[in-house]
């Protein structure tokens, strides 16, 4: 607390003016001086920031401006200061016949110190002048009594005495002397009118190193209770910067509070703990700090400002283990999430952002799971259970963290096993995303040459192709299964009629077939040479798009000087309803394995 040294407010001018009428008049005896003093000061804690409300102030006299004993205290409780700080007193207020005029008898300077809230003593101020008006009043009195205290008795008969004698006058006592007996270093107690005796306050030692027991002859501190206390205000201790105080915390009725707090009192926010009239106790930090749980001052566990729970443990390993079930969060879709921290990454359990019905565990690089985008495993509202790696990551399924399968950011699954024979086994079947396209026709058609198309074939012809056979599919890298099966050919007998499977422009698979039960030189019909030619292929294509086809040739060297009349043959002849007319279709089959 700061003094202000010109606030001593100059209020006994008039101190003398009693003193001469007293003397003027021969009036009774009474006070001759208002015995107070008129202060005024400024009260701010350490840091120099205005005190409010009320306070406790304790006010010394010294008879030197550092050191020393107080010649006279006074504590006045509930002084009120105003917004800025400042209060205004008597000191002497509080004691019956205000302050001793005794203290300023001497003539010498006397000093104050001030203390509030019992903050230590800020450097003490010197009165001023106008206390020593004391002195004036003390002029007035013999030994500090009035004169009427010297005048001789009157007889009981009303008759005045004539003048004293000298041994009467001197012996006249001026008070009567108080009776009873007492024990050394006890604080004397008025027990009746005019007797002392002992009080319970004993007392060792003087100055600095003096001691009050309260019911103990041997008090260990400064001061020592032997038994319950009862403090109907507010207790405060000073620590190191810092002090200890118990009372009202101002949270309402039925509230007792305790708290470590740098200002003077305590209000609804700034306790350490705090108990309510129900049985509840409250842990409080004040402002943006934490709660600290130690054990030989090594930290446990922590609760910071936002309610997160840290726990630590003294050697780095704390767990928390719950007897009953863990609740982590409020209300529906309140996005609180338990954090477990792992080896720089932690595992978060609550709202993976997914919308309502959903809850989730991740393990995020961050601090919480968000987006629908970075959690492990999520379950939905309709009991679905969701697998989700983040990014372009994969997700792995292991065994004594030896790799059993993956499936890879585009969706492809690889079963591996522990020992590299992992297979895949499906009860049902299986639907693949993979290419599977087909075309078929059965319109009697010739190949595309018209009839040009003739020769066997080193390389693809892609003017040679059956009409209606040609399939241009997007496959993925992975093994390509190619099927063509060509129905009712006809051709002449002498002919054999070449078929080609074609991928890209290249033959990758070929067959040849001809009329069969005739002589090619003899005539010139021809038959049903097969009811169907298959061809089969399969193949490894880079991923990416390519073109399938079926083209055919007719060989007729066997035909020279045989036949009249050549024509191309020709495919998909017959219906396929009776047994001399088999069927006509003609396939193209394209499937991703």
């Amino acid at each position: 607390m700061k003094l202000c040294a010109g606030c001593v407010v100059v209020g006994f001018l008039l101190l003398v003016l009693p003193v001469a009428a007293q003397t003027a008049e021969n009036v009774p005896a009474r006070p001759l001086v208002p015995s107070l003093i008129q202060f005024s000061n400024v009260a701010a804690d350490d840091s120099g920031y205005a005190l409010t409300g009320k306070a406790s102030i304790a006010f010394s006299i010294y008879d030197r401006q550092s050191g020393g004993e107080p010649l006279w205290t006074e504590t006045q409780s509930n002084v009120q200061l105003d917004e800025t700080g400042h209060y205004s007193v008597q000191l002497g207020i509080t004691v019956p016949g205000g302050m001793p005029a005794a203290l300023f008898a001497s003539g010498e300077s006397r000093w104050l110190g001030v203390g509030v809230d019992w903050q230590p003593e800020k450097p003490r101020v010197l009165l001023v002048s106008v206390p020593y008006a004391f002195k004036a009043g003390d002029a007035a009195t013999i030994g500090g009594l009035p004169p009427s205290a010297f005048l001789r008795a009157e007889p009981e008969t009303g008759t005045p005495l004539s003048a004293p004698a000298e041994s009467t006058a001197r012996s006249a006592s001026p008070s009567s002397v108080p009776a009873g007996s007492g024990t050394s270093s006890y604080v004397p107690l008025w027990t009746r009118a005019s007797v002392l005796g002992n009080s319970v306050l004993f007392q060792s030692g003087t100055g600095a190193t003096a001691k009050l027991g309260i019911h103990t002859v041997s008090p260990a501190t400064a001061l020592d209770v032997n038994g319950t206390s009862t403090f109907r205000s507010t207790i405060k201790i000073f620590g190191d910067g810092n002090k200890l105080v118990a009372g009202n915390p101002g949270c309402g009725t039925g509230y007792a509070g305790l708290g470590f707090l740098p200002v003077a009192n305590l209000d609804c926010t700034n306790y350490a703990l705090l108990g309510g009239s129900k049985g509840d106790t409250y842990l409080n930090s004040g402002k943006t700090a934490s709660i600290h749980f130690r054990s030989n001052d090594n930290e446990l566990a922590t609760i910071d400002n936002a309610g997160n729970l840290s726990v630590i443990g003294q050697n780095g390993g704390g767990g928390l283990n719950v007897a009953g079930n863990l609740t982590v969060g409020g209300a529906q879709n309140s996005g609180i999430a338990v954090k477990v921290q792992g080896n720089l990454l932690s595992a978060v359990l609550g709202d993976p952002g997914c919308g309502s019905g959903y809850a989730g565990i991740g393990f995020p690089t961050g601090s919480s799971l968000s987006g629908c985008t970075n959690y492990a495993v999520a379950g939905g509202p309709g009991g679905d259970t969701y697998v989700n790696s983040s990014g372009t990551a994969t997700i792995h399924f292991r065994s004594n963290n030896n790799e059993l399968a993956t499936i890879d950011n585009d969706g492809n699954m690889k079963v591996t096993g522990q020992n590299g024979g992992g297979s895949l086994t499906v009860a049902g079947k299986v639907h693949s995303g993979n290419v599977s396209a087909s075309i078929a026709a059965s319109n009697i058609t010739g190949p595309n040459g018209g009839g040009k198309c003739t020769g066997v074939f080193k390389a693809s012809v892609s003017s040679c192709a059956i009409q209606g056979m040609t399939l241009t599919e997007t496959t993925a890298g992975g093994p390509v299964l190619i099927m063509a099966n060509i129905g009712g050919i006809y051709a002449q007998n002498c002919v054999f009629a070449n078929f080609y499977l074609v991928m890209d422009g290249k033959i990758i698979e070929s067959a040849a077939v001809n009329a069969s039960g005739e002589d090619p030189g003899t005539s010139y019909t021809g038959s049903f040479s097969l009811t169907s030619v298959p061809l089969l292929s399969m193949q490894t294509p880079v991923a990416g798009s390519h073109t399938f086809q079926v083209q055919e040739s007719d060989d007729q060297s066997n035909c020279s000087g045989k036949v009249e009349v050549l024509s191309p043959t020709i495919i998909s002849v017959g219906s396929g309803t009776v047994a001399s007319n088999p069927g006509s279709t003609r396939t193209l089959i394209v499937h991703e394995l």
